[in-house]
């Protein structure tokens, strides 16, 4: 059985934010198109202010998503909603812990988000009914890990888990919201958001499909009513800056897989650091360079951290020390510096910055 996951759609009303409600219809139609008829929401499916199901019920209610039973548990900011807050019959809102066998390989444990307690301490309930069974944790909160994976959205930590917890509790898969960024690690997965709140939830949004035979996943892209980026352009004083910025941008662009078509979807954010011989032309070359692509510039390039600096020769061991640090295989967790920081360091000393 294959079951779609999802997470921290943050619907308010479709007046506010019809693109929030665009990306999880999105998700229904894909879900149709491949006969998936099960779709589980790991809370925050309203934002704080939102009081009202109404949309989201005739939405999910349409008759070809009649059929498909909706999992949801509350997040954090879901204070308003209780058991009895949804009318549709293809709608399970988990407000308790809850154990759902939809098949014999595996068996869910939904746990909702809960204040002032982690998912550690609400699993020792549930130890023995687990213990030695393939399981599947859904559940709302932080990863509490030496990764600086944290919700850009809000303060704070909510409810988390730990590693202890799953070298305890031996989960086969999880599936957590709260943390707004896609991300996979081993056996724990967050579908981030499925439509970028803002400009800090960058990328291509994603949703999950999970096979409980196969026990594999796969995440899949959502098609979005807009798609933010924000990039950090290192620049260097070389004869030619015009060049070097088009240059920059073009391998930025290629890198955020957009197609072609979906280039009207994008809204982005760019700031130039380093040092530059005339910080106008980059200003100017990024704006020009972005309208071309017909790729929208959301607010003037920040060129607040951009110095002055006419001196080549100092470029020229910048860019040499750029080629030597793209020829080694540097780390790329979460918490290690991407290549960009390392050149900005060396410019530091190179330049006395």
């Amino acid at each position: 059985m294959k079951i779609a996951i999802t997470a921290d759609v943050h619907l308010t009303s479709y007046e506010k934010h019809p693109e929030r409600f665009n990306a999880l219809k999105n998700i229904l139609d894909q879900m149709v198109d491949q006969n998936i008829d099960k779709l589980i929401i790991a809370g925050d499916l309203f934002d704080a202010a939102c009081d009202n199901p109404g949309e989201f019920e005739k939405l999910v209610g349409q008759e070809k998503f009649k059929h498909m039973i909706i999992y949801i548990i509350p997040g954090n900011h879901d204070p308003a909603l209780s058991s009895g807050s949804f009318a549709l019959s293809n709608i399970r809102y988990l407000t308790e812990p809850e154990k759902i066998a939809f098949t014999e390989e595996v068996l869910f444990l939904f746990l909702p988000y809960k204040p002032k307690t982690s998912i550690g301490e609400t699993l020792v309930a549930h130890q023995d009914s687990i213990s030695g069974k393939n399981w599947v944790l859904v559940s709302h909160g932080d990863y509490l890990s030496s990764t600086t994976l944290r919700n850009d959205y809000e303060e704070g930590v909510y409810m988390p888990l730990s590693r202890r917890d799953i070298e305890l509790y031996q989960p086969v898969k999880m599936f957590l919201g709260h943390i707004h960024l896609p991300y996979n690690m081993d056996k724990l997965y967050y579908p981030g958001s499925p439509c970028g709140l803002d400009i800090t939830e960058t990328g291509i949004r994603t949703f999950l499909i999970y096979d409980t035979f196969t026990n594999a996943v796969v995440r899949q892209p959502v098609n979005t009513d807009v798609i933010y980026f924000q990039e950090r352009l290192t620049v260097l004083p070389v004869e030619n800056e015009v060049d070097f910025i088009k240059n920059k941008l073009s391998a930025r662009i290629s890198g955020w897989r957009v197609e072609e078509r979906h280039k009207k979807l994008l809204k982005v954010r760019i700031s130039a650091h380093g040092y530059s011989a005339n910080r106008e032309v980059v200003g100017k070359t990024i704006i020009d360079y972005l309208q071309q692509e017909n790729i929208n510039l959301i607010e003037p390039p920040d060129l607040s951290k951009l110095k002055i600096s006419t001196d080549l020769t100092r470029a020229d061991i910048i860019l040499a020390v750029q080629e030597r640090l793209a020829s080694l295989e540097l780390p790329d967790g979460h918490d290690d510096p991407v290549l960009d920081d390392y050149i900005l360091s060396a410019m530091n000393q190179v330049y006395g910055g």
